[in-house]
């Protein structure tokens, strides 16, 4: 089986990574892979070619560089002769459709994003979802990773009789608990051995709310505490989160760590994870992070609540006072409930959320013949 996916980016993020680990996974059970990008070079084309995937890096600006770049898909469909074309995001389904009358292949969309902050989008990401749904009749299926993502997308008209989900799956040995972990990242953070790190790890972005995250750390008083913060634009440099941090007194308990490429490092060495988005489809850190063996605190966003279940807490959007509460009722715990609460956490990824099993319902959606959800 031949299957090329057209995506936005890959450059290092959560739909990203979820493209990459499912090339991967393809391409090791013999399945011949094309990656097309359409914004140009991304750090994770080498570890897709390194893993037996080709790749075509285009360099694509908006609406309008995606028409320009389709006689380049084109040509690079035609020599690839895919069995499946796979859309990944927005633009790399509406590109995949507007190619597909030129080659062979059945069509697939890729959707990875719910809609609860619709309003936050840009008008132009706006008219393109809007758009999306005029032509959501044409892919064979469309996979989302979450049943928010769907129900979302349905609400404003994609197709109902299309949609299946497929959540993500996480590679449980590449994220998986190290005792050694805590006491590394403490010393690399200068905190003293008997802290208790709470991490919060996402882009700087409206949608991420890293406002009421702040908030809610500073209502946390126990001297033990501190705050571990990574993520694109998440540094000293960015004035506007220095200035809530300011405005928090949380200075001297925050470390900002930017952008982290070895996530699986930081991980297993923080006692809770927290996420405060507004709104997520199905947010990849829980996953990692409760394969790491942390418990989470999030926000019910997305399929939050369905991952978490009965091993973390889930608490309101924008709510800093139950963000807080939930925070204390863990940090509170001693380390060895906490220890046990992070492997309850894991076994239920082991169980539900495994890489293989992402893996194998791709390959059963592509092989099924003709197939009509």
């Amino acid at each position: 089986m031949r299957v090329a996916l057209v995506t936005t980016s890959l450059e290092p993020g959560g739909a990203e990574t979820a493209l990459v680990e499912l090339v991967l996974g393809l391409t090791g059970f013999g399945v011949q892979a094309l990656v097309i990008s359409l914004q140009g070079s991304g750090r994770l084309a080498t570890r897709l070619r390194q893993g037996g995937a080709e790749v075509l890096l285009l360099e694509v600006a908006g609406a309008t560089g995606a028409f320009w770049s389709m006689p380049r898909v084109i040509r690079g469909l035609h020599r690839f002769k895919p069995d499946i074309v796979q859309g990944w995001m927005y633009h790399g389904n509406l590109v995949a459709s507007a190619v597909m009358p030129f080659c062979r292949g059945r069509l697939f969309w890729g959707i990875r994003q719910a809609l609860g902050a619709l309003d936050r989008e840009t008008p132009a990401t706006n008219r393109l979802i809007r758009f999306g749904a005029r032509l959501s009749n044409q892919p064979h299926g469309i996979i989302y990773n979450s049943t928010r993502a769907r129900r979302d997308h349905e609400v404003v008209g994609y197709s109902a009789t299309k949609g299946m989900v497929v959540p993500n799956g996480f590679d449980t040995e590449l994220f998986s608990p190290n005792a050694e972990a805590g006491t590394r990242l403490r010393r690399q953070l200068g905190l003293s051995d008997d802290s208790i790190l709470v991490g919060h790890l996402a882009r700087y972005h409206p949608v991420k709310d890293h406002a009421t995250f702040l908030e809610a750390a500073a209502s946390l008083s126990d001297f033990r505490l501190r705050f571990l913060m990574a993520g694109r634009s998440v540094d000293p440099s960015n004035k506007e989160l220095a200035s809530l941090i300011e405005r928090f007194g949380l200075g001297s308990r925050i470390s900002l760590l930017g952008e982290a490429d070895e996530v699986g490092e930081i991980l297993p060495g923080l006692d809770v994870l927290c996420v405060s988005s507004r709104s997520e489809a199905f947010p990849n850190v829980l996953g990692e992070a409760m394969s790491c063996g942390v418990p989470c605190v999030t926000t019910d966003v997305g399929d939050a609540a369905q991952i978490v279940g009965e091993t973390g807490r889930v608490v309101p959007v924008g709510d800093p006072a139950r963000l807080a509460e939930a925070l204390r009722a863990i940090v509170q715990m001693d380390a060895a409930a906490r220890v046990s609460l992070g492997r309850i956490a894991r076994q239920r990824i082991i169980e539900h959320y495994s890489l293989d099993s992402m893996i194998e319902q791709y390959r059963r959606i592509y092989e099924a013949p003709g197939y009509r959800h």
